[in-house]
């Protein structure tokens, strides 16, 4: 199913959603079936503050105990929900993955790379994206194929097609 629509003026609903094989997070305010609505920190743009796979979730630590609840009660069974405790914080921007590999900010800690590792169950490679520690903002993977921005070289895309394991493409969304 296709769906088109803009969340608070905005046409950058990536911001806004974090959607994985498992479970889909929706900005509180946007009514969707099988969804769940939340904000993270108070924060409406759950999709650059969560990063996910269909096997877990993280959450920067400043969400508050009332979201927290909220994603444990609704998560599917076994989808594990676990806090990163660092200076990043909008996850979403510093991390891309899919279920098998996570490319990460290189700024993350080793105890943040570690957490990443065993609540995704992937491995985990510390990454720029074109010159850029936003991974998760210049880079989108699912479980068949990566996406990343155009100035991206063609050196850096196979390299990260080889890592990954999945063909990637040059491609621009939005600003992306």
């Amino acid at each position: 199913m296709t769906l088109r629509f803009e969340f608070q003026n905005s046409s950058e609903v990536g911001c806004f959603i974090r959607l994985t094989n498992s479970y889909c997070l929706v900005s509180d305010g946007i009514r969707l079936d099988n969804t769940i609505p939340i904000q993270i920190d108070n924060n409406t743009m759950v999709g650059v503050m969560t990063a996910g796979n269909s096997t877990g979730l993280l959450v920067p630590s400043t969400i508050n105990d009332e979201e927290y609840r909220t994603l444990k009660a609704n998560l599917p069974l076994g989808v594990r929900l676990a806090k990163i405790d660092d200076n990043l914080t909008a996850l979403g921007n510093c991390i891309a993955c899919n279920d098998t590999v996570a490319l990460i900010n290189p700024d993350f800690s080793e105890e943040s790379e570690r957490v990443i590792a065993e609540t995704l169950n992937v491995e985990v490679y510390r990454r720029t994206i074109a010159g850029s520690p936003l991974t998760g903002t210049f880079c989108y993977l699912t479980n068949t194929a990566g996406i990343v921005l155009p100035t991206c070289s063609l050196a850096e895309v196979n390299e990260l097609s080889r890592l990954a394991g999945i063909p990637f493409l040059s491609a621009t969304i939005n600003r992306g």
